[in-house]
């Protein structure tokens, strides 16, 4: 391509560019004023609803306690099915009490997380707390 022909394709290109982007609108009577003339508005919009979790700490506590409740239930329910599965032979009836025992465990264990949940939602949505 001869140069002449390259220097037409950018002057064509910068035309449609310039044609194609509006120009912004400036209002000729506006200033810009300095830097430490700025406004400060303080507080917040509450024209809206606004929902507070007030809840959120508390839910987060009782989930930690719920929840090493689960691992010390669980650890606690292990440690009586392999002694149940020591003394099974020797001791038949006091094997199947502890595996109840165990078992017990277990199920509290496992059901622990969400029954405090649901009774926290319960107590929530009646606004107990509120």
């Amino acid at each position: 391509m001869s140069q002449k022909i390259v220097f037409r394709i950018s002057l064509l290109a910068g035309l449609l560019l310039t044609l194609a982007i509006p120009a912004l609108a400036t209002n000729s009577a506006t200033v810009i004023g300095p830097a430490d003339s700025a406004t400060v508005v303080t507080g917040i919009n509450t024209a809206g609803t606004v929902r507070v979790n007030s809840l959120g700490c508390l839910v987060a506590l009782v989930n930690i306690f719920t929840n090493g409740y689960e691992i010390v239930g669980l650890i606690t329910a292990a440690s009586i099915f392999i002694t149940v599965a020591r003394i099974w032979v020797t001791e038949k009836q006091l094997s199947k009490r502890r595996l109840v025992t165990g078992a017990l465990f277990a199920i509290s264990a496992l059901s622990s997380q969400s029954t405090v949940d649901y009774l926290l939602a319960a107590a929530r949505d009646a606004n107990l707390f509120s």
